[in-house]
Protein backbone atom coordinates (compact mmCIF):
# COMPACT_ATOMS: atom_id res chain seq x y z
CA UNK A 1 0.00 0.00 0.00
CA UNK A 2 1.24 3.44 -1.02
CA UNK A 3 1.97 6.41 1.65
CA UNK A 4 -0.76 8.71 0.43
CA UNK A 5 -3.71 5.74 0.10
CA UNK A 6 -2.26 5.04 3.91
CA UNK A 7 -2.62 8.69 4.67
CA UNK A 8 -6.33 9.10 3.30
CA UNK A 9 -7.64 5.77 4.84
CA UNK A 10 -6.10 7.30 8.55
CA UNK A 11 -7.88 10.30 7.99
CA UNK A 12 -11.23 8.61 7.55
CA UNK A 13 -11.12 7.00 10.39
CA UNK A 14 -10.08 9.82 12.61
CA UNK A 15 -13.06 11.11 11.20
CA UNK A 16 -14.94 8.55 12.54
CA UNK A 17 -13.39 8.06 15.83
CA UNK A 18 -11.42 10.99 17.08
CA UNK A 19 -12.93 14.70 18.35
CA UNK A 20 -12.23 17.47 15.52
CA UNK A 21 -9.16 18.89 17.70
CA UNK A 22 -7.56 16.14 17.38
CA UNK A 23 -8.03 15.44 14.17
CA UNK A 24 -6.99 18.83 13.09
CA UNK A 25 -3.79 18.25 15.01
CA UNK A 26 -2.91 15.75 12.28
CA UNK A 27 -3.52 17.74 9.35
CA UNK A 28 -0.02 19.25 9.21
CA UNK A 29 2.16 16.18 9.55
CA UNK A 30 0.10 13.66 7.52
CA UNK A 31 0.34 16.40 4.83
CA UNK A 32 3.85 16.27 4.89
CA UNK A 33 4.37 12.83 5.25
CA UNK A 34 2.13 12.73 1.72
CA UNK A 35 4.65 15.19 0.69
CA UNK A 36 7.57 13.43 1.23
CA UNK A 37 6.54 9.51 1.08
CA UNK A 38 3.64 9.63 -1.00
CA UNK A 39 4.28 7.47 -3.64
CA UNK A 40 6.37 4.59 -1.68
CA UNK A 41 4.97 2.22 -0.01
CA UNK A 42 4.08 2.13 3.92
CA UNK A 43 6.41 -0.90 4.40
CA UNK A 44 9.58 0.38 2.54
CA UNK A 45 9.94 3.74 4.72
CA UNK A 46 13.18 3.00 7.37
CA UNK A 47 13.78 4.22 10.62
CA UNK A 48 16.19 5.82 9.81
CA UNK A 49 14.51 8.06 6.72
CA UNK A 50 11.57 8.82 10.21
CA UNK A 51 14.30 10.23 11.71
CA UNK A 52 15.72 12.06 8.89
CA UNK A 53 11.96 13.44 8.58
CA UNK A 54 10.88 14.26 12.08
CA UNK A 55 14.38 15.86 12.75
CA UNK A 56 14.06 17.92 9.52
CA UNK A 57 10.14 18.92 10.19
CA UNK A 58 10.52 20.17 13.88
CA UNK A 59 13.68 21.59 13.48
CA UNK A 60 13.40 25.29 15.80
CA UNK A 61 11.01 23.42 17.99
CA UNK A 62 10.71 22.90 21.50
CA UNK A 63 10.73 19.18 22.90
CA UNK A 64 7.59 19.26 23.65
CA UNK A 65 6.32 19.68 19.95
CA UNK A 66 9.10 17.28 18.47
CA UNK A 67 8.05 14.53 21.00
CA UNK A 68 4.25 14.99 19.75
CA UNK A 69 5.25 14.74 16.52
CA UNK A 70 7.21 11.56 16.54
CA UNK A 71 3.59 10.65 19.13
CA UNK A 72 1.50 10.92 16.03
CA UNK A 73 4.01 9.77 13.00
CA UNK A 74 4.15 6.40 15.49
CA UNK A 75 0.12 6.30 15.48
CA UNK A 76 -0.34 6.49 12.06
CA UNK A 77 2.77 3.74 11.16
CA UNK A 78 0.50 1.86 14.27
CA UNK A 79 -2.85 2.27 12.30
CA UNK A 80 -1.03 0.74 9.14
CA UNK A 81 -0.21 -2.32 10.99
CA UNK A 82 -2.95 -3.29 13.25
CA UNK A 83 -6.07 -1.61 10.70
CA UNK A 84 -4.16 -2.35 7.11
CA UNK A 85 -2.39 -5.53 8.20
CA UNK A 86 0.83 -4.10 6.56
CA UNK A 87 3.72 -6.30 7.46
CA UNK A 88 6.30 -4.54 9.20
CA UNK A 89 7.81 -3.39 12.62
CA UNK A 90 7.00 0.45 13.39
CA UNK A 91 9.75 2.76 12.39
CA UNK A 92 9.33 4.88 15.11
CA UNK A 93 9.65 2.59 17.71
CA UNK A 94 13.18 2.01 16.73
CA UNK A 95 15.67 3.08 20.31
CA UNK A 96 17.61 5.75 17.47
CA UNK A 97 14.24 7.29 17.14
CA UNK A 98 12.98 7.17 20.26
CA UNK A 99 16.28 8.52 22.13
CA UNK A 100 16.12 11.57 19.58
CA UNK A 101 12.65 12.61 20.52
CA UNK A 102 12.63 11.66 23.97
CA UNK A 103 11.43 14.60 25.92
CA UNK A 104 13.43 15.19 29.03
CA UNK A 105 11.94 16.07 32.37
CA UNK A 106 12.75 19.69 33.39
CA UNK A 107 14.06 19.66 37.09
CA UNK A 108 12.13 21.72 39.49
CA UNK A 109 13.84 24.07 42.31
CA UNK A 110 11.87 24.60 45.08
CA UNK A 111 11.64 28.48 44.08
CA UNK A 112 9.66 26.90 41.05
CA UNK A 113 6.99 26.09 44.40
CA UNK A 114 6.41 29.36 45.11
CA UNK A 115 6.47 30.78 40.78
CA UNK A 116 3.93 28.32 40.28
CA UNK A 117 2.15 28.92 42.94
CA UNK A 118 1.92 32.56 41.37
CA UNK A 119 -0.38 31.33 38.61
CA UNK A 120 -3.56 30.21 39.92
CA UNK A 121 -4.45 34.00 40.52
CA UNK A 122 -3.92 34.64 36.84
CA UNK A 123 -6.31 32.26 36.05
CA UNK A 124 -9.64 34.17 34.79
CA UNK A 125 -11.52 31.20 32.50
CA UNK A 126 -13.83 29.18 34.71
CA UNK A 127 -13.19 25.86 33.55
CA UNK A 128 -9.39 26.19 33.96
CA UNK A 129 -9.83 27.41 37.39
CA UNK A 130 -11.53 24.43 38.02
CA UNK A 131 -8.78 22.64 36.03
CA UNK A 132 -5.77 24.26 37.87
CA UNK A 133 -7.46 24.06 41.23
CA UNK A 134 -7.95 19.90 40.69
CA UNK A 135 -4.78 19.54 39.78
CA UNK A 136 -2.75 22.00 41.50
CA UNK A 137 -4.65 22.61 44.89
CA UNK A 138 -6.35 18.87 45.55
CA UNK A 139 -3.71 16.99 43.82
CA UNK A 140 -5.94 14.94 41.05
CA UNK A 141 -4.13 13.06 38.46
CA UNK A 142 -4.37 13.90 35.10
CA UNK A 143 -6.09 10.65 34.30
CA UNK A 144 -8.74 11.27 37.17
CA UNK A 145 -9.94 14.38 36.26
CA UNK A 146 -10.48 13.87 32.44
CA UNK A 147 -12.47 10.61 33.64
CA UNK A 148 -14.69 12.75 36.10
CA UNK A 149 -18.62 12.70 35.30
CA UNK A 150 -20.91 14.81 36.84
CA UNK A 151 -22.66 12.42 38.73
CA UNK A 152 -18.77 12.01 40.89
CA UNK A 153 -19.64 15.47 42.32
CA UNK A 154 -21.20 15.09 45.49
CA UNK A 155 -20.73 19.09 47.06
CA UNK A 156 -17.48 18.94 48.28
CA UNK A 157 -16.84 15.41 47.96
CA UNK A 158 -15.83 13.94 44.43
CA UNK A 159 -16.03 9.85 43.53
CA UNK A 160 -12.61 8.82 42.16
CA UNK A 161 -12.33 5.80 40.88
CA UNK A 162 -14.18 2.79 41.81
CA UNK A 163 -13.45 3.11 45.80
CA UNK A 164 -11.85 6.26 46.54
CA UNK A 165 -12.85 10.19 47.36
CA UNK A 166 -11.47 13.57 47.27
CA UNK A 167 -12.58 16.77 48.98
CA UNK A 168 -12.77 20.07 47.65
CA UNK A 169 -11.97 23.48 49.64
CA UNK A 170 -15.05 25.29 49.89
CA UNK A 171 -14.26 27.86 46.72
CA UNK A 172 -13.58 25.22 44.36
CA UNK A 173 -16.20 23.41 45.00
CA UNK A 174 -18.53 26.17 44.35
CA UNK A 175 -16.93 27.03 41.19
CA UNK A 176 -17.05 23.22 39.88
CA UNK A 177 -20.82 23.18 40.76
CA UNK A 178 -21.16 26.32 38.86
CA UNK A 179 -19.88 25.55 35.97
CA UNK A 180 -21.62 22.13 36.01
CA UNK A 181 -24.56 24.23 36.22
CA UNK A 182 -24.19 26.62 33.74
CA UNK A 183 -22.64 24.32 30.77
CA UNK A 184 -25.64 22.29 31.43
CA UNK A 185 -23.45 19.35 31.41
CA UNK A 186 -25.48 15.63 32.02
CA UNK A 187 -25.11 13.73 35.30
CA UNK A 188 -22.61 10.67 32.78
CA UNK A 189 -21.16 12.94 30.84
CA UNK A 190 -17.52 14.00 31.36
CA UNK A 191 -17.41 17.21 32.43
CA UNK A 192 -13.74 17.90 30.73
CA UNK A 193 -14.12 17.03 27.27
CA UNK A 194 -10.07 17.09 26.63
CA UNK A 195 -7.91 14.51 25.61
CA UNK A 196 -4.84 14.53 27.53
CA UNK A 197 -2.67 16.53 24.92
CA UNK A 198 -5.13 19.28 25.07
CA UNK A 199 -4.82 18.84 29.49
CA UNK A 200 -1.35 19.33 29.16
CA UNK A 201 -1.54 22.56 26.29
CA UNK A 202 -3.56 24.04 29.18
CA UNK A 203 -1.36 23.43 31.97
CA UNK A 204 1.88 24.44 29.19
CA UNK A 205 0.00 28.39 28.71
CA UNK A 206 -0.50 28.94 31.87
CA UNK A 207 3.05 27.70 33.09
CA UNK A 208 4.12 30.38 30.36
CA UNK A 209 2.58 33.10 32.30
CA UNK A 210 5.35 33.05 34.93
CA UNK A 211 8.40 31.33 32.54
CA UNK A 212 7.77 27.78 33.55
CA UNK A 213 7.43 24.34 31.87
CA UNK A 214 5.19 22.65 33.80
CA UNK A 215 2.77 19.17 33.08
CA UNK A 216 -0.23 18.33 34.68
CA UNK A 217 1.58 16.36 37.75
CA UNK A 218 3.82 18.80 38.28
CA UNK A 219 1.00 20.65 39.44
CA UNK A 220 -0.20 17.16 41.47
CA UNK A 221 3.29 17.32 42.95
CA UNK A 222 3.01 20.72 43.99
CA UNK A 223 -0.45 20.24 45.65
CA UNK A 224 1.20 17.79 48.20
CA UNK A 225 4.70 19.48 48.77
CA UNK A 226 2.32 22.92 49.35
CA UNK A 227 -0.05 21.12 51.72
CA UNK A 228 3.23 19.31 53.60
CA UNK A 229 4.82 22.89 53.66
CA UNK A 230 1.19 23.92 55.77
CA UNK A 231 1.81 21.39 58.07
CA UNK A 232 -1.01 18.77 56.51
CA UNK A 233 -0.17 15.53 58.04
CA UNK A 234 1.54 13.18 55.09
CA UNK A 235 -0.63 10.37 56.30
CA UNK A 236 -3.86 12.80 54.75
CA UNK A 237 -1.89 13.60 51.78
CA UNK A 238 -0.90 9.87 51.18
CA UNK A 239 -4.02 8.57 51.51
CA UNK A 240 -6.74 11.50 50.94
CA UNK A 241 -4.75 13.74 48.26
CA UNK A 242 -2.50 11.41 46.30
CA UNK A 243 -4.66 7.72 47.30
CA UNK A 244 -1.72 5.99 47.52
CA UNK A 245 -1.07 2.86 48.94
CA UNK A 246 1.53 3.22 50.81
CA UNK A 247 3.29 6.32 52.92
CA UNK A 248 6.64 5.60 51.24
CA UNK A 249 5.32 5.58 47.83
CA UNK A 250 4.16 9.04 48.77
CA UNK A 251 7.27 10.25 50.50
CA UNK A 252 9.31 9.09 47.44
CA UNK A 253 7.22 11.00 45.29
CA UNK A 254 7.60 14.46 47.03
CA UNK A 255 11.09 13.95 47.67
CA UNK A 256 10.89 13.93 51.13
CA UNK A 257 12.33 10.03 51.24
CA UNK A 258 15.94 9.02 50.04
CA UNK A 259 18.13 5.89 51.52
CA UNK A 260 21.52 6.08 51.02
CA UNK A 261 23.65 5.29 48.13
CA UNK A 262 26.49 4.01 49.40
CA UNK A 263 28.21 1.90 52.45
CA UNK A 264 30.37 5.69 53.16
CA UNK A 265 26.49 7.50 53.21
CA UNK A 266 25.35 5.37 55.30
CA UNK A 267 27.97 5.54 58.19
CA UNK A 268 28.19 9.74 57.38
CA UNK A 269 24.08 9.40 58.46
CA UNK A 270 24.51 7.26 61.22
CA UNK A 271 27.48 9.12 62.84
CA UNK A 272 25.74 12.17 62.63
CA UNK A 273 23.36 10.76 64.87
CA UNK A 274 26.11 11.89 67.61
CA UNK A 275 26.92 15.09 67.06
Amino acid sequence: MKVADAVKSFQQYQARKVKHGTEKGYTYLLKSLSSRFGRRSVRSITSKEIRQFLTSMTRGHSPGTKRLRWNQTKAFFTYCIRDLNVPMTNPCAAEEVKRAFKMEPIPKKPSDQKRIERIFPKVKKERDKVIMGLLGKVGFEAGELLALRASDVWGRKVKVGPRNYAYLPKTLALTLKKYIKDRGIGSRERIFKLSYSGLRLIVLRYGSLVNLQITPNDLRKHAGIVAYGKGVPLEFISRIMYRHKSLETTMRYLGLSRLPHTQKELYEWVDSLEK
